[in-house]
């Protein structure tokens, strides 16, 4: 993950993605003991449309906290896509996390085995 945080994402976006402003309210870290893997996800909500995403860190700034205010970027189409979090106050603004991102509710709605 160290390597990954010396990587300042470029935000690109294309003509299906959107920006939200919302916020994080949790932080799962998963750790593999057997593979000496981690892996970092936040979750985030949109107050304006209720919306939750799931954004696994991929490159950037990795230190996002619950509670931080963020502008999240995200395609509209369904599936884990490539987004963005931006950190909007303090000392998180301006900063920027690549992650591949998914809307909450398709998850749950997910009935494939």
């Amino acid at each position: 993950m160290a390597e990954a945080a010396a990587v300042t994402p470029n935000v690109v976006t294309g003509d299906k993605d959107v920006a939200e402003i919302g916020y994080i309210y949790d932080v799962m870290r998963w750790r593999s003991l057997w593979e000496g893997e981690s892996r970092l996800f936040w979750h985030v909500v949109v107050p304006s449309t209720n919306e939750r995403y799931v954004c696994e860190y991929s490159e950037g700034y990795a230190d996002f906290k619950k509670g931080d205010s963020v502008e999240i970027i995200h395609t509209t189409e369904d599936g884990n896509n490539p987004g963005y979090i931006l950190g909007l106050y303090e000392s998180e603004k301006g900063k920027v996390a690549g992650t591949d991102t998914i809307n909450l509710f398709e998850l749950e709605m997910d009935d494939t085995p």
